[in-house]
């Protein structure tokens, strides 16, 4: 076998090797061509040879191999040892890829017996770990055995201690209480027991003789542990039947104590209830919605107008209300960037700026009859979600000015650009929901019945119905009369005040706060006030 100068890995050897078989390969295809150029020239001597023959009439002797050039002679010869010696070295090369792949069929049958070997050592580990866990049941299940016995006779002492208790004829009928804990006490430590054993039967996998015995003794302890129970299920019953005669009794009593409230508990009911009402109307949130096209533009007149008065005569009815206002205008798609009109609330010390925005809203726009209601639907949702400058009090509402529906065939009957509804994909009917789910009134002041009509009797059906509900849809007709403006906005905010008033007194449970911002309640009165 060939090896080099330092050791090297089988891998390298082979690399070698092919190296090495490479420049021998190079080595005889330039000595093939040597050969070539060899025989060449000798023909191109022969041709002149004979070419020399024919001119000169005497014979030409034949040279002998001594009489040809030495060079050639030379050349000739070392091209045959070269060519020996190629020939050598392939067969050394052969000899050598040879013991290589010998080397590699070893390594591999190394490999397969040390697999082998460790699948056996882990195949004994198993057995190992089996036998011991198997010893380890066993020796549990012995254990868990002996205290089960020793829980049996314990309980038997106890059930003789009771019944012993139960059939003395002294038993106070206060007794039957702490019996009855005793009985099922026992009774649990009975059921402890009995799912011990399950357990115990589960856990041995393998039966064997000293398993199939412990399974006999826990048959007959089964069948003991039966009647205990029955026996104490009977006492269960017995003092069942005291405790509920002693409870009808102190059930009575306290029902009688009940009929006669105390002076203080009548005085706590009352300041309650005026605190609640007065509590109502604390914090309102004022939300003015209005079409801002070209027909609308007497109503964002009269909204600059009167707006201040209609807050001040709102003051002057509930003096300490914490009255804030917003207003949202929308126009319909396509009107540029004038689709929707948004000034977020303020407090009534600003609603002087709320006047400046509104002064400056120009009516235009709105080329087919319905409008971008859902747009203005969305904005107000958008305050919702805004805890600074968004709806926060507990009395909430929007006051909606319009003359015509949204857009939708299903709202109304006339000419539309979008029959299919809102083009941005917005649903005025769920977002109605959201706002009635955050207890938002809604107060529709109705221009003209005949386009909205179909429009708010869909919209009706989005909020809920009856006195007792938090919040409501109305409508209210005004027409298209400046006058109606300051009217409608007042008969708005003092239904939503008055049923505020109604709901808090009625839902006794709920605590509003004393600012109109926060709530100290808990669960569902919490998520009222957050929202």
């Amino acid at each position: 076998m060939y090896h080099g100068a330092t050791q090297s890995t089988p891998e390298q050897q082979r690399l070698q090797l092919e190296e090495e078989a490479r420049q021998l390969e190079h080595e005889v295809e330039i000595q093939e061509k040597k050969d070539r150029i060899a025989r060449a020239r000798a023909r191109l001597t022969q041709s002149r040879s004979d070419e020399a023959a024919m001119t000169t009439p005497a014979p030409v002797p034949v040279k002998s191999p001594s009489d040809l050039d030495p060079g050639l002679a030379q050349a000739m010869m070392e091209l045959r040892q070269q060519q020996a010696e190629a020939a050598r070295q392939q067969e050394e090369l052969r000899r050598q890829q040879d013991d290589f792949r010998q080397q590699q069929e070893q390594a591999r049958k190394e490999q397969d017996q040390a697999r082998r070997q460790q699948e056996l050592e882990r195949q004994q580990q198993l057995e190992d770990q089996e036998r011991k866990r198997r010893e380890e049941t066993e020796k549990r299940a012995a254990a868990e055995e002996r205290q089960r016995q020793e829980q049996i006779a314990r309980l038997k002492a106890e059930v003789q201690k009771l019944q012993a208790a139960a059939a003395a004829p002294s038993l106070a009928p206060t007794a039957s209480v702490p019996a009855s804990e005793d009985m099922a006490r026992m009774a649990r430590q009975i059921a402890a027991i009995e799912e011990a054993n399950r357990r115990a039967e589960q856990s041995l996998m393998r039966p064997s003789s000293h398993h199939i015995t412990t399974a006999r003794e826990d048959s007959a302890h089964d069948a003991e542990l039966r009647s205990i129970t029955r026996r104490t299920e009977s006492m269960q019953r017995d003092t069942a039947a005291q405790e509920h005669t002693l409870a009808s009794t102190m059930s009575h009593q306290r029902s009688l104590s009940s009929r006669l409230p105390s002076e203080a508990a009548v005085t706590a009911q009352y300041n309650r209830s005026q605190q609640l009402m007065d509590q109502a109307t604390k914090g309102m949130d004022i939300l003015i919605m209005m079409d801002c096209t070209g027909s609308m533009a007497w109503a964002i007149a009269s909204c600059k107008r009167q707006i201040k008065a209609v807050l001040e005569k709102v003051q002057n009815d509930y003096p300490e209300a914490m009255i804030r206002v917003a207003f949202i205008g929308y126009k319909d798609h396509g009107d540029s960037n004038e689709r929707i009109l948004l000034h977020k609330f303020v407090d009534k010390q600003d609603i002087s700026s709320v006047e400046q925005y509104v002064g400056k809203i120009r009516a235009n726009g709105g080329a087919d009859g319905p409008e971008d209601i859902a747009g203005a639907l969305q904005t107000a949702l958008d305050l919702l979600k805004d805890r600074v400058q968004g709806f926060r009090a507990q009395t909430r509402m929007i006051i909606h000015f319009a003359d015509a529906p949204c857009h939708g065939s299903q709202y109304h009957s006339m000419h539309d650009d979008y029959p299919g509804g809102d083009p941005h994909g917005l649903n005025p009917e769920k977002m109605l929901h959201e706002l009635a789910s955050k207890n938002v009134d809604y107060y529709f002041l109705e221009v003209q019945s005949r386009d909205t009509t179909k429009m708010t009797d869909i919209f009706k059906g989005c909020y809920p119905s009856g006195g007792n509900a938090s919040c409501g849809f109305h409508v209210l007709p005004t027409g298209a009369s400046p006058d109606s403006f300051m009217p409608a906005m007042l008969r708005s905010i003092t239904m939503s005040a008055s049923r505020a008033i109604s709901y808090f007194s009625q839902t006794s449970s709920r605590r509003p706060s004393l600012t109109g911002h926060e709530c100290d309640c808990e669960g569902e009165d919490a998520a009222y006030y957050d929202s």
